[in-house]
């Protein structure tokens, strides 16, 4: 019995070292200047209709520890006339937790409008901030998630997980989804590094 327990304490200890070794080989960490086109698809919980929103969004490193941020996104609801947009604009800061993995803290102003046809434009604004963690696994693959809390009209907050994947150094494709107090949101995301 012993010897099966040494046995298995030794590969752990192996494959946290492999671990290890691979994290320290990756040569950067996130990165924080890029722009983004994407979809989403967005199921509301209280509504059995979704929405298709298509949009672009960006990052901008101004120093060491300091971003920008910006999306854009329109859309509509599905089998009606309605139509939603959404923009955003703000800033946030990384704190590097090793050589791969950073802690994030953003804050932002949040706008949304939804235009039914044959009413008028309803628009609102209010803010968001958002903490999490973004961790480079590979060179290629990073792995991100946390929670937002926006407060627009009412107020959200919702869990998220997303992945990069690094085709080259200039181009990535991303997903993600969030899971929130009155929706659920998939995304996808094709990147483009400057």
């Amino acid at each position: 019995m012993s010897q099966t327990v040494s046995i298995w304490t030794r590969r752990a200890g192996l494959a946290a070292a492999m671990l290890v070794a691979a994290g320290s080989a990756v040569a950067e960490g996130p990165r924080y200047t890029f722009g983004e086109i994407g979809y989403s698809q967005v199921d509301f919980d209280n509504f059995n209709k979704d929405a298709e929103m298509f949009g672009a969004n960006g990052s901008f490193a101004i120093s060491d520890r300091v971003y920008l941020i910006a999306s854009y996104a329109d859309g509509s609801i599905d089998g009606t006339d309605v139509d939603l947009k959404a923009a955003e604009a703000g800033a946030g800061m990384h704190f590097p937790l090793n050589g791969t993995i950073d802690f994030i803290v953003d804050a932002s102003y949040v706008w949304n409008e939804v235009d039914a046809n044959g009413f008028d434009a309803q628009d609102e604004d209010g803010y968001g901030v958002r903490a999490g963690l973004r961790a480079m696994l590979t060179p290629q693959f990073e792995l991100n998630g946390g929670g937002t809390y926006v407060d627009v009209t009412e107020d959200d907050t919702a869990l998220y997980v997303g992945g990069v994947y690094n085709f080259t150094d200039v181009f990535a494709l991303s997903g993600d989804v969030s899971v929130g107090d009155n929706a659920t949101a998939y995304g996808v995301g094709m990147h483009m590094y400057f």
